[in-house]
């Protein structure tokens, strides 16, 4: 079987006694009344008919009318099955008989043009297009349309009209105060056309001045329909059709059709079966947009809400595996800083290694000339200090003590607090506040080394002593020679 698109073309035929308006010329469809007294009778000429066109690979499309089905019905079958074909398709309109007389001759007008499926199809969407019904003074024996109990007592009421509407909507409503523009439910695009078929005993005169007045068009007045008393069930009415005249009228409902391929025969069609091979169809959707680019195509949707990946069992399980990880960095972020002063820290009984100076040390230029002489090491006489070295002068009662500078170690600060009363002669090292002079980029490290502690309790000692020198100076020079001479390992 084939998965392309039929190219068949087809004819069409009208299976009821509904004559042609002559409205489009010589594209008529082929009428069939279907008289006779039995089936064989009834039959034959649409027999005939059929044979002939199938036999030069032509299908057929047979209307009929909804509400009058039993004899097309059975005509239809008889010659699918006289014939063993399903080239043959049975299409029921539920319009009434001057709009589908119109139909019936517009689909045979577009059949050599379109595919046999799609001219099935236009069936459903043409009566969207025409504003059929009637203008009725009596609705109780009206059984194709709705009304309600109201408007069927309304119907014994001298002088009431009703306008009662077929397609595109069923409505019936009264006519008020020689008003009938509320009533229309559908004007079709202009320039506008109406066919006008009514009984011999009816009056047109109103019907003139009110509703074509409200509905202004072309009018072109046709031969009453035979069926259209049996459709209004009243012998007094006047039936129009109006229809738009604008030479895309036709193409419009080409356009709204929405058909796909049959899966037996691919024939187009929009209904659940095929009015060829009585096939079962899904339903008819829309097309999808068409992109000019592969980065416009949006995301697809979640059909399936039970499978959304925002919640359920697979959901829960990243969550918990997200915590998982969150909480062992945060555990490795607070355990790492206790961690890594202990691991540089000395153990404990250890002594720490001595930074020996030597002449050919470098001096940190950023220390140079704040707390220390222009000597590496501690002058011999405190005298000597004491001149040379402002900021070991005691400090002014109102002003706070002055911080000597430390030089950059490596390894962790660990800042130290002066405590509450001070001893000059102690040898504990503590930081003092920074001069207002000090350079702006100078930045304090760690604790000084054993060398320069020694040369900072000097220079304390030195500072304390008296200026007129009552410091014994054999104690002085015995201490600055200790402090001088390295310790003992």
């Amino acid at each position: 079987m084939s998965n392309a698109q039929s190219r068949s073309l087809s004819v069409v035929a009208l299976l009821g006694d509904i004559p042609s308006t002559g409205h489009l010329g010589d594209a008529q469809a082929q009428r069939f009344s279907l008289e006779g007294e039995d089936l064989g009778a009834q039959s034959s000429d649409f027999l005939d008919y059929a044979s002939h066109y199938l036999g030069y690979d032509r299908k057929v499309v047979a209307l009929y009318p909804r509400w009058r089905r039993e004899r097309p019905e059975r005509a239809i079958k008889f010659a699918r099955a006289s014939l063993q074909t399903d080239h043959i398709a049975a299409v029921p309109v539920d319009v009434p008989p001057l709009a589908l007389s119109l139909m019936a001759d517009q689909l045979a007008y577009l059949s050599p043009y379109l595919p046999s499926g799609l001219v099935a199809a236009l069936v459903e969407e043409l009566p969207n297009h025409i504003l059929a019904g009637g203008w009725l003074g009596n609705v109780s024996n009206l059984d194709n349309i709705p009304i309600s109990l109201k408007q069927h007592v309304g119907s014994y009421v001298p002088q009431s009209v009703f306008l009662a509407f077929s397609t595109p909507v069923k409505r019936v409503g009264r006519v008020r105060k020689h008003n009938p523009a509320p009533n229309i439910p559908f004007h079709p695009m202009k320039p506008v056309q109406m066919l006008v078929a009514s009984s011999e005993r009816n009056d047109r005169s109103t019907f003139d001045q009110e509703f074509l007045a409200a509905l202004p068009s072309e009018v072109r007045t046709v031969s009453e329909q035979p069926l259209s008393a049996q459709y209004w069930g009243s012998g007094k009415f006047i039936e129009f059709a109006a229809f738009s005249a604008h030479q895309s009228a036709l193409t419009q409902p080409l356009h709204a059709v929405r058909p796909r391929s049959c899966d037996w025969c691919n024939e187009p069609v929009v209904t659940l079966s095929c009015p060829f091979c009585k096939a079962a169809n899904h339903a008819p959707v829309g097309q999808p947009p068409v992109y000019s680019k592969a980065d416009e195509v949006p995301p697809p949707s979640n059909t399936n809400p039970q499978h959304d990946r925002t919640s359920g069992p697979a959901r829960t399980a990243l969550d918990q595996y997200s915590q998982q990880n969150t909480d062992q960095a945060q555990g490795a972020g607070t355990a790492s800083p206790a961690a890594e002063p202990a691991a540089r820290d000395t153990p404990s009984g250890a002594q720490q290694p001595v930074q020996r100076s030597t002449p050919a040390q470098t001096q940190d230029p950023r220390t140079q000339g704040q707390g220390q002489g222009n000597h590496a090491h501690p002058p011999a006489f405190p005298d000597e200090q004491a001149q040379h070295v402002p900021g070991n002068q005691p400090p002014h009662p109102g002003q706070a003590p002055q911080q000597p500078p430390q030089v950059r170690q490596s390894g962790p600060q660990q800042p130290a607090q002066p405590p509450s009363g001070h001893d000059p002669n102690s040898t504990v090292q503590y930081q003092r506040p920074a001069q207002p002079n000090n350079r702006a980029g100078t930045e304090q490290q760690g604790p000084p080394s054993q060398t320069q502690q020694r040369q900072s309790e000097t220079e304390q000692r030195a500072g304390s002593a008296h200026p007129h020198h009552d410091q014994d100076p054999d104690a002085t020079d015995q201490h600055t020679r200790s402090a001088g001479s390295p310790p003992q390992q």
